[in-house]
C-alpha cells in the first residue's frame, strides 16, 4: 500500500508481497516496537484508504497492548510523528496491510526507517535516528518528526524502561 507524502495515491487493490522482494519478513522487533509499527500501519491505512476507518484500529491495538490509559496517549504520539513524516515528505511511502496476517508480517524499506528512527530515538542514538529520520523525509526538515519520535519514546519508557533496554543491542 501507499501513503503519499500529504496526500493519498488511490490504490488498485491488496496484493501480497512477493518472494524474493526487496521487502523482508520483519527484523528482530521487541514487542514495543512491533506495537508502534502496527500502530503506525493502522494509521498509514487509514490515510491511504479512510474506508477502512484504520485510525480506529490504531487506537484499539494500542490499548489492547499498551493499556487503556496509556494507549491512547500513545496512539497520539505515534499519529503525530506519522503526521510530521507526512509533511515533510513529497513521494510514496510503502508500508504493509496490517489486517493481512501475511503482508503483517513483511516491513519495507519505508517501514525500516520509520522503526529504525524510532529506535534511535529511545536509545539516544541521535545520529542513528537522525540519519533515518533524514531518509523517510527525503532531506527535508527531520526535526519535526524526530521531536515527535522523541515524545513517542519517552512516553514507552516512561511507562516500562525494560522492553526498550531490553532492545538497546539491537541495529
Amino acid at each position: 500500500m501507499h501513503l503519499y507524502g500529504g496526500r493519498v495515491r488511490q490504490m488498485t487493490g491488496h496484493r501480497h508481497h512477493r518472494p524474493g522482494a526487496p521487502d523482508q519478513r520483519l527484523p528482530r522487533l521487541q514487542p514495543t516496537e512491533a506495537a508502534v509499527l502496527t500502530v503506525a500501519r493502522h494509521f498509514f491505512q487509514s490515510f491511504a484508504r479512510p474506508e477502512t476507518e484504520g485510525w480506529l484500529a490504531a487506537f484499539d491495538h494500542a490499548a489492547r497492548f499498551f493499556g487503556a490509559e496509556d494507549g491512547p496517549r500513545i496512539a497520539i504520539s505515534v499519529l503525530q510523528s506519522v503526521q510530521r513524516m507526512r509533511e515533510a515528505r513529497r513521494s510514496c511511502f510503502h508500508f504493509s496491510n496490517p489486517d493481512c496476517p501475511h503482508c503483517a508480517e513483511v516491513i519495507g524499506e519505508s517501514e525500516r526507517h520509520f522503526i529504525g528512527a524510532f529506535r534511535g530515538m529511545a536509545h539516544g542514538r541521535l545520529s542513528e535516528a537522525y540519519g533515518h529520520a533524514l531518509i523517510l523525509c527525503e532531506g527535508h526538515d527531520a526535526d519535526p518528526l524526530l521531536a515527535e519520535m522523541r515524545r513517542l519514546a519517552g512516553l514507552l519508557l516512561d511507562r516500562d524502561p525494560q522492553p526498550m533496554a531490553a532492545a538497546a543491542g539491537l541495529h
